[in-house]
């Protein structure tokens, strides 16, 4: 079962310090059109393991673009040169997730828990619009 959080912060309260805690990159495909236009996000994916040994994985999803697209050819959001800026920017935010969770005692590590098909809600972190980390 995947639990999925809104906010980074309300994920982390459910966590002891120690936990691990996966946090990564990741471009998705979000859906396809009969027509074969995809819709693809960016953005930093906060994955753990419930502290219990129910095998919940607690989600959060911050997404940091979207772009739609047929094959190779972007259609709207960020094109080539939007998207290395989108996929610098975002790899940036990873840095500061990680700093931001070490902070706090979490062990922090690369690498994505597969949560299958779920269908990713939007999350936030409100070091974001404070610039905190």
């Amino acid at each position: 079962m995947v639990i999925q959080f809104v906010e980074l912060d309300e994920l982390l309260a459910e966590l002891p310090k120690g936990h691990v805690v996966r946090v990564e990159v990741l471009h998705i495909i979000e859906g396809v059109s009969k027509e074969g236009i995809s819709q693809v996000g960016i953005g930093v994916h906060v994955r753990a393991f419930a502290p219990d040994d129910s095998n919940h994985v607690l989600v959060c999803y911050i997404c940091m673009a979207r772009r739609m697209q047929s094959g190779n050819i972007v259609l709207s959001g960020p094109g080539s040169n939007g998207k290395k800026s989108a996929d610098k920017k975002v790899m940036e935010v990873m840095e500061q997730v990680r700093t931001y969770l070490a902070k706090r005692q979490f062990d922090v590590r690369p690498g994505v828990i597969e949560i299958g098909d779920a269908r990713l809600l939007d999350g936030g972190w409100k070091g974001l619009k404070s610039g905190n980390s």
